[in-house]
């Protein structure tokens, strides 16, 4: 079924070197040729496009008053959960250089450390002590390879941030800044406290990270597989998830906005739970433990999450 309106929200100009091409206005005339009436541009890492494209979105808009162009600046970040951390990495790799054989040994280490879940992880119970048994991982090798995702001096994931109005664009402004001044390594990137510094107001919507089709989700039609609830979204079904309301502490039902599939052949881990059951989602999902939200690749054996059974 094709959508009756449909604005793209990740999208590359020539602003981003040998991953788009063409000028801001370029990409605008398409959309209008094709009857869109919006469209974001995220440069990697980057808002170097945004003058061109609202100079000419204000001309555009002026000249056609009886219609009217949306256009949404945004940003694909370069992001890195934590430079701090990634700070003592990298000193901890350079004081290793010194020996080769160390140096070697220190990175076949770290790497492991990445690749491998080391979490097998219970229910959210209080009381209990969590039993550990080995966890099982399934991993595309060739993404596993990658050393911008498993070199921890390397480390970078992509992140596009939208903002909702004026105050969450110059949010993301100054997290732009930020990654050049205090987290450039090869790319500028953005850590979760600079994420958080720029959402604190709620002005900014970030993509999420993906699960299974085969997952299981407690909806207003009941326990239903992910596959069948993209496909309950398509058809026009509105539809509620059980989600966690964190600053409220209580279980609470929220209107499912969109769904479909994201990725393919992408990095799957298989996560197995005390109860027998498990999860099988990618490494950069967010699951709610007792630590907060954390990513399934960061979850450690001590670590409990949320159930609902």
């Amino acid at each position: 079924m094709s959508p009756k309106r449909f604005v793209g929200l990740h999208n590359h100009t020539c602003f981003s070197p040998c991953d788009g091409l063409g000028y801001p206005d370029d990409h605008f005339k398409f959309c209008l040729e094709n009857g869109l009436d919006g469209y974001a541009i995220t440069e990697h890492g980057n808002m170097n496009s945004y003058a061109h494209a609202q100079l000419w979105i204000e001309s555009w808009n002026k000249e056609n008053k009886g219609k009217q162009f949306k256009y949404i600046p945004g940003v694909e970040a370069y992001f890195h959960p934590s430079l701090k951390q990634w700070e003592a990495d990298k000193l901890q790799a350079e004081e290793a250089l010194i020996d080769k054989k160390a140096a070697a040994k220190l990175l076949k280490e770290q790497e492991k450390l990445q690749t491998k879940i080391i979490a097998v992880v219970d229910e959210a119970d209080e009381t209990e002590d969590i039993e550990m048994t080995n966890a099982l991982t399934v991993e595309n090798e060739d993404e596993s390879k990658s050393t911008k995702h498993f070199n921890p001096v390397n480390r970078r994931h992509h992140l596009v941030v939208l903002p909702k109005n004026q105050q969450g664009l110059l949010s993301i402004f100054s997290a732009c800044s930020k990654a050049y001044m205090q987290g450039f390594y090869r790319f500028p990137r953005i850590d979760l406290e600079m994420l958080q510094e720029a959402g604190k107001d709620r002005n900014i919507v970030v993509s999420s990270a993906c699960l299974h089709p085969d997952s299981n989700v407690i909806t207003n039609f009941g326990t239903i597989k992910l596959v069948e609830l993209v496909e309950l979204v398509k058809n026009n079904n509105e539809i509620s998830i059980l989600s966690y309301d964190e600053l409220g502490s209580k279980l609470v039902f929220k209107k499912v906005t969109w769904a479909d599939k994201t990725r393919e052949c992408a990095t799957i881990l298989k996560i197995k739970l005390k109860n027998g059951s498990t999860l099988r989602l990618t490494p950069d999902h967010k699951v709610y433990t007792k630590r907060g939200w954390i990513e399934a690749k960061d979850l450690l054996k001590s670590d409990s999450i949320l159930s609902i059974h």
